[in-house]
């Protein structure tokens, strides 16, 4: 079986760090349709979201999948091609099923670790065992969970973002837009106007950039909404509001919340260029987020934990060690 879709995907059993980008988008493609049993049907999606992750716009997966294929060829180990190739995929979320399967899948092509003895990892099916054992891989492969991943680009963006304001930074450690399942529709709370000559994209994309809110700190939403009303002149309003609401029973500490869904009069005299800006500055923020995570294993020495000594990728791979027990140990 597994030797079957590794012929389908890659006829020619081309190296994955030889690979262009556009080749790796139509081997994952055909891996997905492999994966979900389907033949024809159409597999990439956009505004894709699971739990609190939301897909970046497809302007910016096909940008950071062109930043992996162009990078991936210097990262010497395989184990970490396999992590950076996987938490890449998870994160893009490009198909409208399967996702985690497919990444699933590449790990194992690439660490060398494919076998229908892990057949459960890779298919969906009704059986107790499949169910138990297809989302457990970065337990068993001992690397970190995707969420903790997703945390490390805070770390390093944070000194780069020169135009947040240093209160901001010092203040709050979440800034956010405030959507919530029960938040109207994003062209709900847009001006008429800007509803009218906005592209389908572009209002698409919008929809994606303000939704992307959760589960880290420097939030594409909400940097995005805080470049342009920074520009309009509106910042004063939200920091003044942000402080009002601290004091409620119900606040979030440590959350800067631009609640443009509960106060959709903010964004009134906002024009098109306005939000087209903010699309701008949301794909910005998504892609370096990514990109950071992508050069955590390009460039594993630029990125230290001060505390251990040891590289992100040590940590994220579960190969930290703890170096003042080390140092003491070839003293004596």
């Amino acid at each position: 079986m597994i030797e079957r879709i590794k012929n389908i995907i890659n006829p020619e059993a081309k190296q994955i760090d030889e690979m262009s980008s556009n080749e790796m988008i139509e081997l994952l493609i055909k891996l997905n349709k492999c994966l979900r049993c389907l033949d024809s049907e159409e597999v990439r999606s956009d505004g894709m979201i699971a739990g609190d992750m939301v897909a970046p716009t497809r302007e910016v997966q096909d940008k950071v999948l062109d930043y992996l294929m162009s990078n991936i060829s210097k990262i010497q180990d395989k184990r970490s091609k396999a992590a950076i190739t996987y938490y890449t995929l998870l994160n893009l979320h490009m198909f409208s099923d399967g996702n985690g399967r497919t990444s699933r899948f590449m790990y194992d092509l690439i660490s060398g670790d494919l076998s229908d003895d892990n057949i459960s990892y890779y298919f969906h099916s009704d059986s107790k065992q499949t169910k138990e054992n297809n989302n457990n891989l970065e337990e068993i492969k001992g690397i970190l969970d995707i969420t903790d991943v997703n945390k490390f680009p805070d770390l390093i963006l944070k000194a780069k973002l020169d135009f947040v304001p240093r209160e901001l930074m010092e203040n709050y450690n979440w800034i956010t837009v405030g959507h919530s399942n029960s938040s109207p529709d994003t062209d709900k709370i847009l001006p008429s106007d800007v509803v009218r000559n906005l592209s389908e994209r572009e209002l698409q994309n919008l929809d994606c950039i303000l939704k992307d809110g959760y589960e880290m700190n420097l939030c594409p939403s909400g940097l995005a909404v805080l470049y342009v009303a920074q520009k309009k002149g509106q910042l004063e309003y939200w920091i003044d509001k942000n402080k009002s609401e601290q004091e409620s029973e119900f606040s979030v500490p440590g959350r800067f919340n631009f609640s443009i869904y509960k106060n959709p009069d903010s964004i009134r005299d906002w024009n098109i260029e306005d939000f087209r800006e903010l699309i701008s500055v949301g794909n910005a923020i998504k892609f370096a987020r990514l990109k950071s995570i992508i050069d955590i294993f390009v460039e594993p020495q630029k990125y230290i934990d001060l505390d251990s000594g040891n590289t992100y990728a040590d940590i994220i791979l579960g190969n930290e060690t703890n170096q003042e027990k080390e140092i003491e140990h070839r003293r004596t």
